[in-house]
């Protein structure tokens, strides 16, 4: 996952240190980002946090980057992964999309252990 930020509205985004974005990573797996309302760490301090939530990306994050001692927005790209707390800023289509996601992830499964049983059948017939 990877977590950027950029000056306020320039467009032009930028990662953080390697060691921020696993803090960041790690406050935002444990519900904390949501939770508290905002994160300090050494490079970054998120005191805004209105999150619009995608599958891919959230922005709607912003504070201070530290090192630049400058305002910025701040976003997390990769695949969404759902926490605690993070109810309340999900949308009605996001949440279809949460529960089409959970429904597809069961049927792969379903679809994974019959092709293995398929093949475990397959494999003893050959080794005869």
């Amino acid at each position: 996952d990877k977590y950027e930020w950029e000056y306020h509205h320039a467009n032009l985004w930028k990662p953080f240190l390697p060691s921020t974005i696993l803090a960041l990573e790690k406050e935002y797996r444990a519900g904390t980002l949501y939770a508290a309302g905002k994160i300090e760490l050494p490079e970054v301090k998120i005191t805004t946090i209105v999150p619009k939530i995608s599958n891919y990306e959230i922005t709607g994050l912003s504070g201070e980057n530290v090192l630049f001692k400058t305002y910025c927005n701040i976003r997390r790209k990769g695949l969404r992964f759902p926490v605690v707390g993070e109810e309340p800023f999900l949308t009605k289509e996001q949440k279809e999309r949460d529960e089409h996601v959970v429904e597809w992830k069961k049927k792969f499964e379903v679809f994974k252990k019959d092709m293995l049983a398929k093949r475990m059948d397959n494999d003893v017939h050959v080794i005869r």
